[in-house]
């Protein structure tokens, strides 16, 4: 009973996901065993112990794997879930002053806070404070915590800074060439 109430508490970190998961494993384990001990006492229904722990294998298998995969998630550096990238690009875009929005990175580290970094260009540079307040709580309203804007004069002046990868790759393969 008790683990049942810790799995179901409200929003938690994925480790507390995962912990409550185990929880909830070791008590189950545990009822079984005591389970087990007093039907066998009085049975000889030997096949219901592989039968229960089968049981509790799939159980916490069913609960384990969208918990993996959300994670998995994470680690890949996937959008956070319940956020569609696209819509809110479009309706960054829709703000007074938005020329453009050059980058958008959205991602979580733990499932719970929101980060998201902004490249934008604006119409009027006189504008930016007011822009910036209009992006970040046009964020805020979509969940996200932690909010970076950057303001770039146009998409020339962001490609300068942007990160070139062909360059990044030809500096790595630079020295690294085999000759047999």
């Amino acid at each position: 009973m008790l683990a049942s109430l810790v799995v179901r508490k409200g929003k938690k970190t994925k480790n507390e996901s995962i912990l409550s998961l185990h929880f909830l494993e070791d008590t189950l384990g545990w009822v079984a065993v005591i389970l087990m001990a007093i039907v066998l006492r009085f049975t000889d229904w030997y096949i219901l112990d592989p039968l229960l722990s089968l049981v509790i294998s799939i159980f916490i298998l069913s609960k384990a794997i969208p918990r993996f995969w959300s994670t998995l998630k994470i680690f890949l550096d996937a959008v956070p879930e319940g956020v569609d990238i696209k819509q809110v690009k479009s309706d960054l875009e829709q703000l007074d002053h938005v020329t453009s929005i050059n980058q958008l990175n959205l991602w979580t580290m733990d499932g719970l806070e929101k980060n998201a970094i902004v490249h934008v260009c604006l119409k009027e540079i006189e504008q930016m404070e007011l822009c910036k307040e209009s992006i970040r709580s046009k964020l805020k309203d979509c969940g996200f915590q932690n909010i970076t804007i950057e303001i770039d004069a146009d998409l020339a002046s962001h490609q300068t800074h942007k990160r070139n990868m062909e360059e990044l790759e030809a500096v790595q393969n630079h020295g690294h060439e085999h000759h047999h």
